[in-house]
């Protein structure tokens, strides 16, 4: 039975799809402050638009680019989890070089019936090659820039739909796997300055679930059809062994009884296991659909103007809602197209990682307040920060909120896709860092904005306290922790 973790839920009746896709919409509204909003998936975009744009603005970098073995080299100062990427990423192709003195060493070895060294002539003819010095103008490389260094085995690029999706380089550590890909398509993409998402169909050597899940993707255009970034996937998703729970299920039904497949906390303890993550491990990664978001969505007009909308109560807005929804059916379809245009895959990858374990550290804390709620442990790579969190049994985790403020007092910020409990170091000084959790409302009502608008500089509030104290005034749990550089 194939679990769907990540992607996004398309129910049959209309009132569940507006309630889903509206959930976090609605807490807007309930601060004037949604009207602008329209679905779950538009608010998605715009947080997806948010990218970099380098690229686009330096058309002549985007030219010289070489892609495939490059693309963290190029691009990682500019994705939401910044750092030297490049120095620790295993890169998914050979260079040419080595991919010619290989088909020399196979062709030697089948002319002489033995294992023969290829001659040094040989080598260097190939190096001559490599570096466009050779004297065959078919076989010469371009000096340009334009060419990459690298050649792709097969079993890295797919094909589907008219689009050509390559990965180039992987990175693993102990809480994430980083894959940089190129992503060509045959026609130039509708939008711009497009954002991307991914349906997927994974399964990982060390969990015999298979997963349905979405990634975010992170780059930016190199031409009109020329794609390029990275996205991240969170191991700690992805370790939820599903098998008691598929058995339970099949001898209810066979028995006749009746089962709930809403997944709760209590079927988590009860049925599902936790899988540990071996230091390598294989990755069946099948790219089911790419979904790209326009930045400005055609949506249909409603019969209200903003004003009226404003003036709604809750009760009128859902009703309006589901009367508009009702009107144009298409709407509650994801993607549709309407807000998104798409490829239908699959593009199948095989991936065997191994992790990275130089400069990960795992703090074990075990803190609480006299409530229960505090922190179990943070693990640091060189990219992120993840804090395990805990909670009793009384209360549920999704009515708190957990801050992580660098040694400098600054607010440090989930990357793009990544989940709330991890936030990106981004070259911050995380020698010392504050954990707070606070109550979500009062994060998202109170807290946060103070931040985000404080004049002169974020961690200094306008009434002259700090950011670090108006959460140690309002938080339900804080501790201090201190890593090693």
């Amino acid at each position: 039975m194939k679990k769907d973790f990540q992607d996004i839920p398309i129910p049959k009746e209309l009132d569940r799809v507006v309630e889903e896709s509206m959930a976090q919409v609605y807490r807007e509204h309930k601060r004037k402050r949604f009207r602008k909003l329209v679905t779950g998936c538009t608010a998605t975009a715009a947080v997806f638009a948010g990218g970099f744009l380098f690229l686009a603005a330096n058309p002549a970098m985007a030219a010289k680019l070489p892609l495939i073995g490059h693309v963290f080299e190029t691009m990682q100062d500019h994705f939401g989890y910044q750092g030297d990427f490049d120095s620790v990423a295993t890169v998914l192709a050979e260079t040419e070089t080595d991919a010619a003195v290989t088909e020399i060493e196979s062709n030697t070895e089948t002319a002489n019936g033995a294992d023969s060294l290829i001659s040094e002539t040989d080598v260097q003819a190939v190096n001559a090659e490599e570096t466009g010095n050779g004297t065959d103008a078919g076989t010469e490389k371009a000096t340009d820039g334009t060419a990459s260094d690298y050649a792709v085995p097969a079993e890295y690029s797919r094909t589907a739909d008219g689009l050509t999706f390559t990965l180039s380089e992987i990175y693993c550590n102990d809480q994430a796997l980083y894959v940089s890909f190129v992503m060509e398509a045959d026609e130039p993409f509708p939008e711009k300055t497009p954002s991307f998402s991914i349906m997927t169909t994974e399964t990982y050597s060390f969990n015999p679930t298979m997963i349905n899940g979405s990634l975010n993707l992170e780059g930016d255009l190199l031409d009109d059809s020329t794609y390029a970034g990275m996205f991240r996937i969170d191991l700690n998703q992805k370790v939820y062994n599903y098998e008691k729970y598929d058995q339970a299920r099949e001898e209810a039904l066979a028995n006749g009884e009746e089962w709930d497949d809403t997944i709760t906390l209590d079927t988590l303890d009860k049925y599902v296991e936790t899988a540990e993550i071996p230091d390598s491990f294989t990755l069946d990664l099948s790219l089911d659909q790419i979904i790209g978001y326009f930045t400005t969505p055609d949506l249909p007009e409603r019969s209200k103007t903003a004003e009226e909308e404003s003036a709604m109560s809750d009760e009128e807005w859902h009703d309006y809602m589901i009367d508009w929804y009702a009107q144009y059916p298409e709407l509650s379809k994801y993607p549709n197209s309407y807000e998104h245009f798409w490829y239908d895959g699959p593009w199948h990858f095989t991936l065997n990682v191994t992790k990275n374990p130089s400069g990960t550290q795992t703090i074990e804390l075990n803190e609480t307040n006299e409530q229960g709620i505090g922190i179990e442990k943070i693990v640091k790579t060189p990219f992120e920060i993840t804090l395990y969190d805990t909670y009793p049994d009384t209360v549920h985790s999704y009515d708190y909120y957990a801050a992580i403020l660098d040694a400098d007092g600054n607010l440090l910020s989930s990357g793009s896709g990544g989940p709330t409990n991890t936030v990106a170091i981004n070259g911050a000084d995380v020698s010392t860092v504050d954990i707070f959790i606070c109550d979500y409302m009062q994060w998202m009502d109170e807290l946060k904005g103070q931040y985000w608008t404080a004049p002169g500089g974020n961690k200094n509030l306008a009434d002259g306290q700090t950011f670090k104290d108006l959460l140690m005034e309002n938080c339900v749990f804080h501790t201090e922790v201190s890593l090693e550089e």
